[in-house]
């Protein structure tokens, strides 16, 4: 993979709004206004990356009004120059040696001449202001989600997406020594790390070709994600988006026990027991609008779905 890094000049200063672990909604409350996000908050640009191409925007949120967008002009750089924006240091959040980084995406479009968007996680050593990745997700034009393992210099094929639909990635940096990728609260795949697992900076960019691409939500937490047996393809989540009650129905006659409903941050919001039931209701009512992973446990393994609430 070709990648040409020039970060400019970086201010270490940090500003964050830290409602439980969110880093990054880009919401008003956090002193975000529309427009370029260039200089709001300590964001700045990636390499030569014009103002007008990075905004603060109130055309796709995942939850609240505003998020960060990455918008093409359309430039068609068939060098894989990339256009995007750098995060604010985040050594003085991201403490723990085991963590994960959660965030939404979401495209206008995909099609052959859709852009590639690119998720990075540095670290910059400030001592010797030098800069490495550290991981690497990516969403490729034909409607492929990617990730890079850099020990093997080899992308991984792990999910697929589509225009106009939300893609929670989470990124779980384990004190082991390796990184794992998971998708929507599915787990996907899990790799060496091959420059650590500290990371203190977040890099969006895309290659500018037809399509946009937002994100939204970034979160960082110290409750770690396992290794599920996926029962997605027997479960069916509906209504979704829901405003009184979920339900929950199967077709591989799998037995519930239980149903655990977390919020962005990846805190535990609603858990309901079942006495191995094939089909269940979750009354949310009470939540709050927004988006929420919802895992549901069986006598045939767990699945973890997204559910919007409104």
């Amino acid at each position: 993979m070709k990648k040409q890094l020039f970060l400019g000049a970086l201010l270490l200063g940090a500003f964050f709004t830290l409602h439980a672990q969110t880093l990054f909604s880009f919401e008003t409350a956090e002193a975000f206004t529309t427009g370029t996000i260039s200089g709001q908050n300590y964001w700045s640009l990636y390499g030569d990356t014009p103002e007008e191409n990075t905004l603060v925007s109130t055309e796709w949120a995942s939850a609240g009004s505003q998020s960060l967008k990455l918008q093409t002009s359309q430039s068609y750089f068939s060098d894989g120059t990339e256009y995007g924006v750098v995060s604010p240091l985040l050594s003085s959040v991201i403490t723990a040696e085991s963590y994960t980084i959660t965030q939404d995406v979401s495209t206008d479009l995909v099609s052959s001449n859709g852009s590639n968007m690119y998720l990075y996680s540095y670290y910059y050593d400030a001592d010797e202001s030098t800069y490495t990745i550290v991981s690497i997700v990516y969403f490729n034009y034909d409607g492929t989600i990617y990730v890079y393992d850099i020990e093997n210099s080899e992308s991984i094929e792990v999910g697929s997406f589509e225009g106009e639909e939300t893609y929670t990635i989470t990124t779980q940096f384990n004190d082991a020594g390796t990184i794992g990728y998971y998708i929507n609260g599915e787990y996907a795949t899990s790799i060496n790390a091959a420059n650590g697992t500290t990371t203190n900076l977040l890099v969006y960019t895309i290659d500018d070709w037809d399509s946009s691409y937002f994100v939204d939500n970034v979160a960082y937490s110290t409750s770690l994600l396992g290794v599920k047996t996926s029962l997605m393809p027997s479960l069916s989540v509906y209504p979704n988006p829901a405003k009184d009650v979920v339900t929950i129905s199967n077709s591989e006659n799998a037995l519930i026990t239980n149903v655990q409903v977390t919020d962005i941050n990846g805190r535990v919001v609603k858990t309901a027991n079942y006495s191995g039931v094939a089909n269940a209701q979750v009354n949310i009512a009470d939540l709050a609008n927004g988006v929420y992973m919802m895992t549901i446990a069986s006598d045939k393994g767990t699945s973890t779905q997204k559910i919007v609430k409104n």
